[in-house]
């Protein structure tokens, strides 16, 4: 994002309540961090990672695939020589996570396997060992596994 849109966005929104308001800094904080390390990463790399956040001491870089993640890991203890070295207002940095985040678009969530399917012997067996369970609650689980038949091609 240009700094003329974060800007405008952040004057925009800044008129908020106080829980937006501390949101707000920490993003803008995790902005500054952003440009105050990327000059010390290759160009290549710079356009690949961006700072995700910093939990305690840990500076948390999101890469956009796991090569670039296991690029920037090579290159995460020349940001820690940075932050020791400069005066921020950012905390002692002691530590650098690299994790790969999900590509833009995409649900994070995994697509619901396909119902089981047995066929109509097997869905007969299962009926018959239902019959001979004295739990209810099992008996019930398996005549519904039961009921998962096939269709014949």
């Amino acid at each position: 994002m240009p700094d003329s849109h974060w800007r405008n966005s952040c004057s925009l929104l800044a008129h908020s309540d106080r829980q937006f308001k501390r949101l707000l800094a920490h993003a803008e904080s995790l902005h500054r961090l952003q440009r105050e390390l990327w000059p010390h990463l290759p160009a290549n790399l710079r356009s690949r990672v961006r700072v995700a956040n910093i939990k305690g001491d840990t500076l948390i870089i999101q890469a956009e695939s796991p090569v670039w993640a296991n690029r920037a890991r090579f290159h995460a203890p020349d940001l820690l020589e940075v932050r020791v070295q400069g005066e921020g207002k950012h905390p002692r940095l002691g530590a650098v996570k690299v994790t790969v985040r999900a590509p833009e678009g995409h649900s994070r969530r995994l697509p619901r396997p396909p119902a089981a399917a047995l066929s109509e012997r097997s869905a007969a067996c299962v009926l018959g060992v239902a019959a001979g369970i004295s739990d209810p609650r099992l008996r019930t689980a398996l005549a519904r596994l039961a009921r998962h038949v096939r269709a014949r091609e």
